[in-house]
């Protein structure tokens, strides 16, 4: 599955996002694909990593397949969780 990255500025991070990206891509790249996202880029799932709960990334100039998992300040520490179940539910 080809995963992209999406990172917002980092202007108000609460937490490592580098740290939860880097486990994420570890624990999933056997299987799946990662990529920071391109325009025009195509993509079977998004991970959206913000900072905080503001969540500013851009997302609009992206195309994803199955749709978006959003990493937040709020949700970071089950950031595996939530995109095993993602996958789980996207798998084809």
């Amino acid at each position: 599955m080809k995963i992209g990255i999406k990172y917002c500025g980092g202007c108000q991070s609460k937490y490592n996002r580098r740290k939860v990206v880097d486990e994420i891509i570890n624990k999933n790249s056997n299987q799946n694909d990662f990529y920071f996202v391109e325009e025009n880029g195509v993509y079977d799932l998004i991970v959206v990593v913000s900072g905080c709960q503001i969540k500013c990334a851009s997302i609009s100039k992206y195309i994803t397949k199955n749709g978006y998992l959003e990493i937040d300040c709020q949700n970071y520490q089950e950031a595996q969780k939530l995109l095993a179940k993602k996958l789980t539910e996207i798998k084809f």
